[in-house]
């Protein structure tokens, strides 16, 4: 069985969106015969846990998860605090992950995938692949703007964003994007391109509940499961939720994930902080992956707002994709392909654009509804899911474009 080496920056086999989305696409590939094997660049700062989670541990040392091997190779050390060290500490990210493909036997290697990573890593990484004959993929998830990136435009992290996306994914030519936006812009380079959105497995336990219903009476209870870093507007959600709240509305929040000075720290000081929201908001700070899915359930809708920024149409949210699996419709404003997926009063509520006032008209158009409605949004969010993110879904073509992928090196090899 050929191997399928999945390297990059990730935390598996949880720890961030991208631990979920490439093990979905792993999936798709050892149904289509292949043997994928992970290799992220680690743990995140302050785990403890550097080689692989104890329960993971096999019986020959080596981590597995659902039959996938991985090793973590180091790369995510804390940063150092001076300048220097942490341009320093940049330019050596990835470098764990290059030493252990070098010291592995690769003739069994069919192709690379390599999920992010800096210019100088995918630069070296390209070099081996085609050393050695293997095909490499680039799976593209994300495009920062400038106001992302700690430094902004000054930075190198900005330029080597830059250098990534515009230069080096197509030299490497075969891309999986998230979205749209990124299949177009990678065609027109004239890459070949397949469109992978995240993939989740229905069948996997933890998505594998009775959702239950809304109550017929009560508050609506919305939820928000993540860490909204510099991509979501919680803030302007909760302002929002803060205006129903004065119009006295029944209306409760709750999110997993941030913890209460967080919010503290992104609401308007001026505006009140969290006293207006009082008893609606109930932070209840991180929980395990693998409890989300219930977590969300217990919601009558989630919610999330992004700008009309690159950022939100080139990526695309895992939120939404865990909301709609869990069964739990969403209110949302249309960035990157969302209205492909969530029609307007079927599996969620649209907001007109992404104001406090446009999140809390959306609010109001829930509340004016039916609870009956409620739950057949409930209904079709789960058959949505099913039907767009189960990883089954994705058999065929990622097998297709993989095998495309392979067939390529190995014809200039021969040549």
């Amino acid at each position: 069985m050929s191997r399928i080496i999945y390297v990059g920056h990730y935390c598996f086999p949880e720890g961030d969106p991208a631990a979920p989305r490439v093990l979905g696409i792993a999936k798709a590939l050892r149904e289509c015969g292949y043997d994928v094997v992970f290799a992220g660049y680690g743990t995140k700062v302050g785990d403890t846990q550097e080689e692989g989670r104890p329960e993971d541990r096999q019986p020959d040392g080596s981590f597995a998860v659902e039959g996938f091997r991985y090793r973590r190779t180091g790369d995510c050390r804390p940063w150092p605090r001076s300048p220097i060290g942490k341009l320093a500490r940049f330019l050596s990210l990835g470098l764990g992950c290059l030493k252990w493909l070098g010291s592995e036997d690769l003739t069994d290697v069919a192709a690379v995938i390599a999920y992010h990573g800096t210019s100088r890593f995918l630069m070296r990484l390209r070099s081996l692949c085609r050393r050695q004959n293997i095909a490499l993929i680039a799976d593209c998830t994300e495009w920062f703007d400038p106001r992302q990136l700690a430094t902004s435009r000054w930075g190198a992290l900005w330029w080597d964003n830059e250098l990534r996306v515009r230069l080096l994914n197509p030299k490497i030519g075969f891309i999986i994007g998230i979205s749209s936006f990124l299949e177009r812009y990678y065609r027109d380079k004239r890459c070949r391109v397949i469109r992978v959105p995240p993939l989740v497995d229905l069948e996997e336990p933890k998505w594998r509940f009775d959702a239950g219903k809304p109550s017929d009476s009560g508050p609506l209870r919305l939820v928000y499961a993540g860490v909204p870093g510099n991509k979501d507007l919680l803030d302007n959600a909760l302002q929002g939720v803060r205006v129903l709240r004065r119009e006295g509305l029944p209306v409760v929040v709750d999110l997993f994930g941030p913890t209460r000075e967080s919010i503290c720290a992104l609401l308007p000081r001026d505006a009140g902080g969290l006293d207006e929201l009082g008893t609606a908001l109930r932070c209840h700070g991180r929980v395990p992956q693998h409890l989300v899915p219930r977590r969300l359930a217990e919601a009558d809708f989630s919610f999330l707002l992004r700008p009309n920024a690159r950022y939100a149409q080139a990526g695309f949210p895992t939120k939404l994709v865990e909301s709609l699996s869990a069964g739990v419709p969403i209110i949302t404003n249309a960035t990157s392909d969302i209205a492909q997926y969530v029609r307007d009063g079927k599996e969620g509520i649209f907001v007109d654009g992404y104001t406090p006032e446009a999140f809390a008209a959306a609010v109001r158009r829930v509340l004016g509804m039916p609870r009956w409605q409620w739950r057949v949004m409930r209904e079709n969010a789960r058959e949505r899911a099913a039907k767009c993110f189960d990883y089954r879904r994705y058999v065929q073509p990622l097998g297709e474009f993989v095998r495309e992928a392979v067939e390529e090196p190995r014809a200039k090899g021969s040549t």
